[in-house]
């Protein structure tokens, strides 16, 4: 996990693996569920629900309650992620019901929050990520609570209030640090970078980019790449560069289908209307 966390997935995955022999189930189905991450993290979608489901199965078969929750948790993250929301939703209302821990609860709650920021139902996101933070508080998990901080932020950057979600997202960036955690550093950062663009701050912007497209490129996480990619065309945009913001969207929209991402596609397929239809074509 710590190799995970600073980037080193191919260290991590390897180390992973090593648990997939073992012959106590707990084991096995616990690295399955790390290897569904580290696919997860690369964009390989249905390797990591595979994965996911085989920790599953194993922690059904021996019946072990918080260990199936977080197998169900593993594959609805992917289908979070790729924004199919329809799948994942069920999956964490399961885990819900399936976890007597607090720190599961608040990962469910967490996700849940995410997806309802997701839909435009702010109301819901807050009331479940103020949940989700109390179970994190409770369980003495302070990962748990930068990972809220940063949704809250996200959210608040969904409905419009960048100065709102920059607060809380620097917050977030501390959090991230002190946790040493790089791989959610860099996640806060593009959603930094989005917030400075709202605010029409082009240099912050531009800066808080670099560091986490640097993050994302190195580990292969390609939808978070992608990512910023569109918020390259948004910047490009903001100079005054018509044609950078249409290349730049053009890549981001081209990978998002590579990878079915849904809401990514769907981001930048409307990104790339206006700017199109900004240029008369």
């Amino acid at each position: 996990m710590v190799l995970q966390k600073a980037g080193q997935l191919d260290e991590a995955d390897r180390l992973f693996r090593r648990l997939l022999d073992s012959r106590d189930p707990v084991v096995r189905s616990l690295g399955w569920r790390h290897v569904a991450g580290v696919y997860r993290l690369r964009s390989d979608w249905a390797e990591a629900i595979a994965a996911a489901r085989r920790a599953a199965e194993i922690a059904e078969q021996v019946g072990i309650r918080e260990l199936f929750a977080e197998a169900l948790n593993a594959e609805a993250i992917v289908y979070q992620m790729q924004g199919d929301f329809d799948r994942a939703v069920p999956l964490l209302e399961r885990m819900l019901y399936v976890t007597a821990d607090q720190k599961g609860k608040g990962i469910a709650l967490q996700n849940l929050g995410s997806i309802a920021a997701q839909r435009g139902d702010f109301e819901t996101a807050r009331r479940h990520f103020m949940q989700s933070h109390d179970c994190f508080q409770r369980a003495g998990y302070t990962h748990g609570v930068a990972f809220v901080l940063n949704n809250f932020g996200r959210a608040a950057l969904d409905h419009a209030n960048a100065r709102m979600a920059q607060s809380m997202l620097q917050s977030a960036l501390q959090a991230a640090r002190d946790i040493g955690d790089r791989d959610l550093e860099a996640l806060v950062n593009s959603n930094l970078a989005e917030a400075a663009l709202a605010l029409g701050e082009t240099d912050e912007a531009s800066r808080l980019l670099d560091a986490a497209q640097s993050r994302f490129a190195a580990e292969g996480n390609r939808l978070r790449e992608t990512e910023c990619m569109r918020l390259r065309g948004e910047l490009a945009e903001k100079l005054g560069d018509h044609a950078g913001a249409i290349s730049s969207s053009e890549r981001a929209h081209a990978v998002a289908t590579e990878l079915d991402a849904r809401q990514e596609i769907e981001r930048t397929a409307a990104r790339l209307r206006e700017l199109r239809g900004a240029d008369g074509k």
